[in-house]
């Protein structure tokens, strides 16, 4: 309240406000939709607000940024159980303003309430907004079902980044059509979608992945299906994926990174694995030496994995496969301590 008041009677103080372009409020939970309207009419060039957390709001005030901040570009807010139905009706507002120039939406902290009707709304056929977004955040969307899914590729083809959380109805199917249908993907995000496979990445028969086959049997059988599986499904081009983070997909086989790799072993720069429980620290490092090369991976994750690491072999081969590499984070991964020789490590 004292802020409006300063704001108020200081002159100088609402002409800076008219420069300012983002706007991070994230945790403020006594902020109410009359405060969101109050600044949306005072900073009419905000070109990016942050919303995480902000309890006290309802999807009034994003209408309120929307209709105020025709300049806004990026917008993170989060979904509500409790308003439901406002938020179908604030997505569809979103989804059909003509003159709002967002490109980056992070729908988050959601509750399995939304469905397809407010996905379709916001960027489905007929949308103002989905040709042009370039950044799409969304989690905890369990009831949008897997038509919808299918068709996101055609709906935003200029995505570039795509992360979902939390989403029950995402397939391996999906992944591939994702692959295929939007080319500008730089940045992928999954993270507990329980029904995404590594059949995602190249297309396998199933029988190749039973339970409780031998490591060395699978890759034989791999190898044997791999000239098959590239004139069924070649792999799509995937030369501008820079990231790609995986967390928590429990059914993902190891076997995904030497399918995708040829595709992206020159242009990666950040790999992310956690909390795959079938993909072992052991088994991706073993993924990545059979790709051969990845000159431009900087950045390299492998969190929460099974088996442990022999530091020697660490030490020794992944300094050739990733010459590049500046960030190697290895948490709760146990290390074999089998130390190199000076010979071995070349000096």
């Amino acid at each position: 309240r004292n802020f409006y008041i300063f704001v108020g009677v200081n002159h100088y103080f609402q002409q800076l406000l008219s420069s300012w372009d983002i706007v991070d409020i994230r945790g403020e939970t006594r902020l109410t939709d009359a405060s969101v309207l109050f600044l949306a009419k005072k900073l009419t060039g905000l070109v990016e607000v942050d919303l995480t957390g902000c309890t006290g709001l309802s999807p009034t005030a994003v209408r309120h940024l929307a209709h105020y901040c025709p300049r806004l570009e990026r917008l993170v807010c989060a979904e509500r159980a409790d308003s439901r139905r406002q938020w179908e009706s604030t997505l569809k507002f979103l989804g059909s303003s003509e003159g709002l120039q967002l490109r980056e939406l992070s729908l988050v902290d959601g509750s399995d309430t939304l469905g397809d009707q407010a996905m379709e709304a916001l960027c489905g056929r007929g949308s103002r907004l989905a040709p042009r977004l370039q950044g799409l955040r969304l989690s905890h969307l369990g009831r949008v079902s897997e038509r919808f899914w299918g068709a996101l590729p055609g709906y935003c083809p200029q995505l570039s980044q795509l992360d979902m959380r939390r989403c029950g109805q995402v397939s391996s199917d999906h992944l591939m059509a994702i692959f295929r249908g939007m080319p500008r993907v730089a940045s992928l995000t999954l993270s507990h979608c329980p029904k995404v496979t590594s059949l995602g990445f190249f297309a396998i028969p199933p029988a190749v992945h039973k339970r409780g086959q031998k490591r060395e049997n699978r890759a034989k059988d791999l190898a044997k299906h791999r000239e098959l599986v590239a004139s069924l499904r070649p792999l799509p081009d995937l030369s501008a994926l820079r990231e790609l983070r995986l967390h928590a997909l429990r059914t993902l086989e190891p076997d995904f990174l030497p399918a995708i790799g040829p595709a992206i072993q020159r242009t990666l720069g950040a790999l992310v694995v956690s909390g795959c429980q079938r993909c072992s620290a052991d088994a991706m490092l073993d993924g990545m030496y059979r790709v051969g090369h990845f000159p431009s991976l900087e950045r390299l994750s492998l969190s929460h994995c099974n088996q442990d690491i022999l530091l020697s072999d660490l030490a020794t081969r992944l300094p050739h496969v990733c010459p590049g590499l500046r960030s190697l984070s290895l948490e709760n991964v146990g290390l074999r301590f089998d130390l190199p020789t000076y010979d071995d490590l070349h000096g």
